[in-house]
């Protein structure tokens, strides 16, 4: 069970006990990233600059920190959020939460090495204007979903990104590194109030109070209406990106027979579908995204072939969709019950999941989502379940569809007769 406990000053600590594992993971940071930062990508510059060296020690004395002391740790930054995370034994939780909190609060930009960083992140933004996948993800979320703050990359316009100065990291941090605009989450064998003591000694009693952003990207719905979106790109392949709506991914979770479906999904072998992959050289997969609100998620399908066969592939999956009830059957079944111990350990998660899903859903949504009691059991995997679940999670009312490459758009089915393929089909 998930214990939240608020700070006076306004911080947040969210707190899972992990009696499984004698590691601890924790995942703490800013509601606060960049799509608030008039596309000039100053958190993500940010982000990148807080393993740089801080007022006490410089890069080189930072980096053996944390070799020395630290098994995993990284930074990122998102549209709503920057955060810093790390997984380590709960023995050595305590020096490498020190480490990390100096890294986070007292990180002091030095010129050098910010004109070196400057240039890291012109090439990560030089890169993802090339990136044909990106490209296509990106189009395919900013249609299916009304999101008008994160339209603009995470990574920033390059020009502007350049012209960012230490003192706008400074200001941007002492604005923002805010305790009302802090949360912490920690999936710990480590008890409570020791946890409770060392976030609030390394962490807490170091953040002055704020103005918090009013910014919550959570808020946002799928779109209403079914949509094609098309972008030209010279490349050999096309990338093509499905979605479909279904329930949100938080509550997906919450519902074994429906998370075990889209497994099913993942390892479906349709003898047709694969002749077709074989025969065209098609490289094929499908995906849950993390939904933005959690009654709204998407599956996707995400597809990579030549140009000329683009449309050939919505025939093809039409037909796939007709034959998705059928291919399940009761020697499958039977071998989930059997393994059932392994599934269900796979799918409870990994404390560093357990981390990151509790960060997403407090901070996302200001409050906490109703607990995953996980109360499936053996019995209620039975082949009528699954037919059903897999038949209901694709909805074929909405339709978006994302294609990047080297075709126009006028060469690709309308979305109008792409739906009519496809729901004909189910």
């Amino acid at each position: 069970m998930r214990k939240v406990y608020k700070f006076k000053n306004g911080a947040t600590l969210i707190y899972r006990k992990n009696r499984l594992s004698r590691a601890t993971a924790i995942r703490f940071g800013i509601n606060r990233g960049g799509a608030l930062d008039n596309n000039t990508g100053l958190s993500h510059l940010l982000e990148h600059m807080l393993f740089k060296g801080t007022s006490t020690k410089t890069k080189e004395q930072l980096d053996e920190d944390i070799r020395l002391n630290i098994s995993s740790i990284n930074a990122s930054t998102g549209a709503e959020t920057l955060v810093m995370r790390f997984y380590e034994s709960s023995k050595q939780f305590e020096k490498g939460l020190e480490i990390c909190a100096d890294c986070f609060l007292n990180a002091n930009f030095p010129e050098e090495e910010l004109e070196k960083e400057k240039q890291v992140v012109l090439q990560e933004i030089i890169r993802d204007k090339d990136n044909q996948a990106r490209i296509a993800f990106k189009n395919l979320w900013n249609t299916a979903y009304n999101y008008p703050e994160t339209k603009s990359s995470t990574l920033g316009d390059e020009n502007k990104m350049l012209k960012i100065t230490r003192k706008n990291l400074l200001n941007y941090k002492q604005n923002n590194f805010i305790s009302n605009n802090f949360y912490a989450c920690v999936t710990s064998s480590l008890p409570f109030l020791k946890v409770k003591k060392l976030i609030k000694k390394y962490l807490v009693d170091n953040l002055k109070m704020g103005d918090k952003p009013d910014f919550n990207i959570y808020d946002f719905k799928i779109n209403g209406d079914s949509k094609l979106v098309c972008e030209t790109m010279d490349r050999n392949k096309v990338k093509i990106l499905i979605g479909f709506p279904t329930c949100g991914f938080l509550e997906l979770e919450q519902n074994f027979i429906d998370g075990l479906s889209i497994k099913y999904l993942n390892v479906m072998k349709s003898p047709m579908w694969n002749q077709f992959r074989e025969k065209h050289q098609l490289v094929y997969a499908i995906s849950m995204g993390r939904s933005t609100n959690r009654n709204d998620g998407l599956i996707f399908f995400d597809i990579e072939t030549e140009p000329k066969k683009v449309n050939m592939c919505f025939d093809v999956l039409g037909e796939l969709f007709k034959e998705i009830k059928n291919e399940v059957n009761e020697k499958d079944v039977n071998r989930v019950k059997r393994n059932f111990k392994e599934f269900r350990d796979r799918y409870v998660g990994h404390p560093t999941d357990y981390c990151i899903d509790d960060f997403y859903e407090y901070l996302g949504h200001g409050r906490l989502l109703k607990e995953r009691e996980f109360k499936f059991e053996k019995k209620d995997i039975t082949l009528d379940n699954v037919k059903k679940s897999i038949n209901n999670l694709v909805n074929f009312d909405k339709v978006f569809v994302s294609v990047v490459g080297n075709i126009k758009k006028e060469d690709i089915y309308s979305i109008k007769k792409i739906k009519s393929i496809l729901k004909a089909n189910n």
